[in-house]
């Protein structure tokens, strides 16, 4: 998993959860001593160790930080990559565009990187469906992502979803634009 991800988790915790919190987080085990670079590559496993940091210490759910992460996290990709609203209007048009466009790119630029499948199965003005596929399960930090996009295009969205399968982990997602 990117290094970005990473360090901006550690930002979302220190702004949300605050400087505590971030240093619990970030104390060095005998597996990892938790120093992380946006240009690193770190295992997902690490990922989901800092959640569950703060989870334990904030007594906080964990959809709700990945949620919050994920809504978070889309301004901050913008600002470190603009390619990924450009020439969209909407949320709509990024979102429906994940696949066949913002993917691409980001694997150009890292080609090592595991990214979720999404596929586009219906498409009108104010409905969009689309499957996820993703072993890694963050169906949560999509749907943050997805709200993070309308909030950053001043829309106001509805993001659901439903699992569909197991194996692999497959999700319906259906945003509806108000």
């Amino acid at each position: 998993m990117k290094g970005a991800v990473f360090t901006e988790f550690i930002e979302f915790v220190e702004e949300t959860y605050g400087f505590d919190t971030a240093d619990i987080m970030l104390e060095p085990d005998s597996d990892n001593e938790k120093i992380y670079t946006q240009a690193g590559n770190y295992p997902f496993t690490e990922l989901v160790t800092l959640v569950l940091s703060v989870h334990e210490t904030e007594k906080v759910e964990i959809e709700e930080i990945l949620y919050k992460f994920g809504v978070y996290l889309f301004g901050k990709l913008v600002h470190m990559a603009p390619f990924l609203v450009k020439g969209s209007q909407s949320s709509f048009e990024v979102i429906s565009k994940v696949d066949t466009y913002i993917h691409i790119e980001v694997k150009k630029l890292y080609p090592e990187a595991d990214l979720p499948k999404f596929k586009v199965i219906k498409f009108e003005t104010n409905h969009l469906e689309m499957l996820y596929s993703s072993d890694k399960q963050l169906e949560i930090l999509a749907k943050g992502l997805m709200i993070g996009a309308s909030n950053y295009f001043h829309e106001t969205i509805v993001v659901d979803y439903k699992i569909v399968s197991e194996e692999p982990h497959t999700v319906i997602f259906t945003v509806d634009k108000i």
